[in-house]
């Protein structure tokens, strides 16, 4: 509510966390206060998790299904859908399996744009498949984060108060 109130003219709800049914509970109500102020809201289903929870047997579990993205879009009214096809946040230990099948039939069956969580480090084919599949929006941070951080250790303590204080009077 913070964002819309602030003017944010989208926001993003993660409750892919949660049991399918309280996720579609948590998002329409988000989407229902969103969309009375004009603010587009991306959902999320499936799991983007660390690099940890896409490796060994039971990973694919943890891609978004195609019949379950198609319901919780309808159910949710969602503007745009995160959909877990095998990358993850952070850097890559090793290469992601993508599911690009999977991507393409979820493409398919929903007409929202769909996004893509945790794209920093895939390679160059990887985007393009990932593109040529359906995907409409990618996101990616940790290099930039990267440095971001080893410039803001730079900082001594008393010159990153100096820039903090202004932000922490919003609050």
């Amino acid at each position: 509510a913070l964002a819309v109130e602030r003017g944010c003219t989208s926001i993003m709800i993660d409750g892919s966390a949660l049991p399918f049914e309280e996720n579609v509970a948590l998002t329409k109500k988000v989407v229902e206060m969103a969309h009375a102020c004009n603010v587009e809201v991306e959902g999320e289903i499936g799991s983007v998790g660390r690099n940890e929870s896409l490796e060994g047997e039971n990973a694919v579990s943890l891609y978004t299904e195609p019949e379950d993205a198609v319901e919780f879009a309808r159910l949710t009214g969602v503007d745009a859908l995160a959909v877990s096809i095998g990358t993850v946040h952070g850097v890559y230990k090793k290469a992601p399996k993508m599911d690009f099948e999977r991507l393409a039939k979820i493409r398919s069956m929903i007409e929202i744009p769909l996004v893509m969580h945790g794209g920093s480090g895939l390679s160059v084919e990887d985007f393009h498949a990932a593109v040529s599949n359906g995907m409409n929006k990618m996101l990616l941070q940790i290099y930039p984060l990267q440095l971001q951080t080893k410039s803001w250790k730079c900082l001594s303590r008393f010159r990153r108060r100096q820039l903090l204080d202004p932000y922490m009077k919003l609050r």
